[in-house]
């Protein structure tokens, strides 16, 4: 895709990189043979349960499109990066290179997911 576009638009292939990483991960929640440690600590229909409950329950999760139409952090990102900070410890720059979230963003999620989960549960 990259190959298409022009060497000096930067902002357009960094679009295109951010695109295809977001479809990528679409792809591994809607895959059912997905190998994700996730799903080794939980069922996939129990983190599904908890995911949709979570982003019903505050907006924040609710992934939205910014003022460039791009789109932003999926709630599956930021329950991911959430739950592998509270199953195995991992630091929130760590969730950088697994989930592609940045840390301040990963210590939110954090926090929110934590409090809708004791608000739902």
């Amino acid at each position: 895709m990259a190959s298409r576009l022009p060497e000096n638009n930067l902002v357009a292939r960094r679009i295109a990189k951010l695109r295809a990483s977001r479809s990528r991960l679409r792809k591994e929640l809607d895959d059912d043979s997905s190998e994700d440690k996730e799903y080794d600590i939980m069922s996939k229909p129990l983190f599904r349960r908890i995911m949709d409950a979570v982003e019903e329950h505050d907006h924040y999760f609710v992934q939205k499109r910014d003022a460039a139409g791009v789109l932003g952090l999926s709630c599956f990102q930021k329950v991911t990066a959430a739950l592998r900070m509270l199953t195995y410890g991992v630091s929130a720059d760590a969730t950088d290179e697994y989930v592609r979230i940045g840390e301040s963003t990963a210590l939110e999620s954090l926090c929110k997911f934590v409090r809708a989960v004791v608000e739902i549960f």
